[in-house]
């Protein structure tokens, strides 16, 4: 299934209000163009610096790597956010509009401007990951300053209802016991499944999602390929329901 987000641009253009906010929090951190950085320096990669955001390549769905995709430059991407994420922020606001406590966690969040959109429109529950290896913490904790409702970071539960997953090769390695175990010290494949949360219902990602297990199915890719999406079988009927007017 292949759906239009920006068929109504409504969302969009109503979260472009806030983008001054997202630039005051990103100027905190200074962005090297080489990636020579010293994260204890309040220093990071050039990745997350708003400024570059429309020339920075998503991969691996852009055709066109290393050059960023072309489409990327169109107006209608008016947040300052990478291309993929507007695929998620549409179908949370989209598939979840009465749903606003569900839980959403943003994996390799960085600065965390998707989950700050997602707050100027009601959702009030997130959950941050990020090794902060490219990043120092404090980029993120003066965003999430800026959100209003509950935000934990690398504090995994079961409890996760959409997982966003935007240039991160793999699901982070998690062990369900009698204390769920999370481990970020690596992104390398493993052979072991991923634990996924019990809650879990969707999930974004530029990557294919082979980590998802058997109870998934793919749901839906935006028109311009930036991001991928998958649902728990049981939603699937539901969803593309919800979707249907987006349809192309």
């Amino acid at each position: 299934m292949k759906i239009d987000i920006f068929r109504n641009n409504d969302i969009f253009k109503y979260l472009t209000q806030f983008n001054n906010v997202v630039l005051e929090a990103a100027s905190s951190i200074k962005y090297t163009p080489d990636n020579n950085y010293d994260l204890s320096k309040n220093e990071a990669s050039y990745w997350f610096n708003p400024e570059n955001i429309r020339y920075t390549p998503m991969t691996p769905r852009n055709a066109y790597y290393p050059e960023p995709h072309p489409i990327q430059f169109d107006e209608k991407f008016c947040l300052e956010m990478h291309s993929a994420n507007y695929t998620t922020l549409f179908l949370v606001a989209t598939l979840y509009a009465d749903r606003k406590n569900i839980l959403f966690e943003d994996i390799g969040a960085g600065l965390g401007q998707l989950s700050f959109y997602l707050s100027k429109l009601g959702f009030n529950n997130f959950s941050f990951v990020d090794n902060f290896t490219q990043l120092p913490r404090i980029g993120l904790d003066t965003m999430i300053s800026h959100i209003k409702g509950i935000c934990t970071v690398n504090q995994l539960t079961e409890y996760s209802t959409v997982c966003n997953l935007i240039q991160y090769p793999v699901y982070p390695k998690r062990i369900n016991s009698n204390n769920i175990v999370y481990l970020f010290n690596k992104i390398e494949k493993t052979k072991e499944k991923a634990w996924v949360s019990p809650a879990l219902e969707l999930a974004c990602s530029n990557y294919p999602c082979d980590w998802l297990p058997s109870t998934f199915s793919e749901l839906c890719v935006d028109e311009d390929e930036m991001a991928l999406v998958y649902c728990r079988k049981d939603k699937l009927n539901e969803f593309r329901d919800k979707l249907k007017e987006y349809q192309i």
